[in-house]
């Protein structure tokens, strides 16, 4: 690399062939081209970036940088995986499971995977069909779901783990009022009258009072940490879901703890997103030619429990 007057040598690491039982599985610390396939089983594991010149069979990759894959990531159910710090490009994806934590682009079709990124999830011109997609920003897809009905879940917003202890914490918070509230109520007679307690009626009072002042304390702290998490969790601009061609019947498509499922086939260009109707939150699709506006029928999901 030619920097100013300087030429800097950058380690890389080039594998000619394959990740396979010649080369065996990599853990290294540079960035990595392999000109041919990561084969099933096999693991690569880089704190730089990794390019791919083939594929991604059922293997294990941990990548703290960017992953570029020419052809796609082929898993199997129960097998592999990938999590990427940085961005993911692939022609496909096909029954895997990818986490990254930056924008992830697939060329063509993602087929029964599993699939998260705190960014955006870009397939302007491909298919999502079956599995979970959760991008916290908003996804882009030219044909969501199938004719056949597959099952095909598609999330952005605050995920639900984020939501979970988010009502896990409110929860908590409210207990600590509701007892301070409690314990201040029953000692409110005895501080109105303190020189007519006893001594052990002082030292109780005394006691209940702290209690009282240690649940308000720990109410700020949850309150500061429900802040945090907000700030961590929620996207950053206004989430959507960019469906180019069509959306199919029977999709699921979930915006923080509020889901629709599409009852009749949505032609595109359409952009659904959560608005105020009425001065209800709603889910609703907007045609990107007319500016039309269509409710979908949507409910608020249970996240008192892990998602299966």
């Amino acid at each position: 690399v030619i920097d100013g007057l300087r030429l800097k040598v950058e380690p890389r690491l080039e594998i000619r062939g394959d990740v396979d039982f010649d080369s065996g599985s990599l853990d290294v610390c540079v960035d990595v081209e392999v000109r041919g396939t990561v084969k099933s089983n096999f693991r690569v594991r880089t704190s730089g970036s990794l390019t791919v010149g083939r594929a991604i069979e059922a293997a294990e990759i941990d990548v703290d940088s960017d992953l570029r894959v020419q052809g796609g990531i082929c898993g199997r159910e129960g097998a592999g995986g990938v999590r990427v710090g940085g961005s993911v490009a692939a022609r496909f994806c096909n029954e895997s499971n990818v986490e990254a934590g930056g924008d992830i682009r697939i060329e063509t079709e993602t087929l029964n995977s599993r699939v998260r990124t705190p960014a955006v999830f870009r397939s302007p011109g491909g298919t999502i069909i079956g599995g979970t997609i959760w991008a916290r920003e908003g996804i882009e897809v030219s044909v969501l779901g199938s004719e056949s009905g597959i099952t095909t879940c598609v999330a952005v917003g605050m995920g639900l783990a984020a939501l979970r202890e988010e009502r896990r914490i409110e929860q908590e918070i409210d207990g600590h009022e509701k007892l301070a509230a409690g314990i201040r109520e029953k000692i409110a007679p005895l501080m109105a009258n303190l020189k007519r307690l006893t001594p052990q009626q002082r030292e109780a009072a005394t006691e209940l009072m702290g209690r009282a002042n240690e649940l308000d304390t720990a109410v700020d702290e949850l309150q500061a940490r429900r802040q945090q998490l907000q700030e961590q969790s929620r996207p950053s601009g206004t989430p959507y879901v960019q469906v180019n061609v069509a959306c199919q019947p029977g999709v699921r498509i979930a915006f923080g703890a509020r889901q629709a499922r599409i009852g009749a086939l949505l032609h595109g260009p359409v952009r659904i997103e959560e608005r105020k109707v009425e001065n209800a939150t709603e889910i609703v699709a907007v045609n990107s030619r007319t500016g039309s506006v269509t409710t979908l029928p949507s409910c608020e999901i249970d996240v008192s429990t892990p998602a299966p």
